[in-house]
């Protein structure tokens, strides 16, 4: 956040858990954008409703996750985001198929690594 204040792009900046309650009043957004840091959600149950708390209706979710992650449903990730679907908050619009995760990473670790790109509209 430091670095990001530099630029001065932001009306503002907040840190927020991923797994309580977003600091946010409800259908306050037109999207909601993660991109490299749902790996380390545990409470899927939480952010999925949270998102689509703060969401304004017809509003998208877009993130990135680990396919290993996503495909073994690693806590709940897919059950979490069906279950939404199954109940009218939201539907899935998108999945890419298998993407790079850091393919110019030097650490073999991380450049062999796969993520999907996910899409959701509240509903």
């Amino acid at each position: 956040l430091d670095v990001a204040k530099t630029k001065g792009l932001y009306d503002r900046l907040l840190t927020a858990n991923m797994d309580e309650r977003l600091p946010f009043e409800s259908s306050s957004f037109d999207a909601a954008v993660c991109v490299g840091v749902l790996t380390y959600v545990q409470q899927f149950d939480v952010l999925n409703s949270e998102v689509v708390r703060v969401l304004k209706k017809g509003g998208v979710f877009v993130f990135t996750h680990r396919t290993n992650l996503w495909d073994d449903d690693i806590r709940g990730v897919q059950t979490e985001a069906k279950a939404l679907q199954e109940n009218g908050m939201w539907k899935m619009e998108y999945q890419s198929p298998a993407e790079d995760y850091m393919p110019e990473n030097p650490d073999g670790n991380q450049s062999e690594k796969k993520i999907y790109i996910l899409g959701f509209r509240a509903s």
